[in-house]
């Protein structure tokens, strides 16, 4: 192989390589600032997301997306039993009614809010870190 050989091989996959930045960049940064996209990435279901499933020996683990109207129903009458979530604006409000105390917690991500409301962690610790 000749080193003429290897510089333009290098040249081309070093140029194939900063196209390749350039486009992500793009698509990390400045397409989702474009109106219409974003409010098309905001509608999107988180990938790992699973709203309906079932723990072990335990019964259905079922959260309900709710209106936000109707939520604020829920929080207001403390029925009916459950877990629900809702998005106002860019916050999801997450409402656990199960003991008909009606805690209720707002997070960025709707991620956030289903863990929560699984009970996979609790706010106060997450403020005492």
């Amino acid at each position: 192989m000749r080193i003429d050989d290897f510089i333009t091989g290098f040249s081309l996959i070093s140029g194939y390589l900063l196209l390749l930045g350039i486009s992500g960049l793009v698509a990390d940064f400045l397409l989702p600032r474009v109106p219409f996209i974003k409010r098309y990435l905001e509608n999107l279901p988180d990938w790992d997301e699973e709203i309906n499933r079932k723990d072990m020996g335990e019964e259905s683990f079922e959260i309900q997306q709710v209106s936000v109207k109707r939520l604020r129903e829920i929080i207001h009458q403390m029925a009916p039993s459950g877990r629900f979530l809702a998005k106002e604006g860019r916050t999801w409000i997450a409402v656990d009614n199960s003991t008909n105390h009606a805690w209720t917690e707002e997070f960025r991500k709707k991620r956030q809010a289903v863990r929560w409301l699984r009970g996979e962690f609790e706010v106060s610790d997450i403020s005492q870190k």
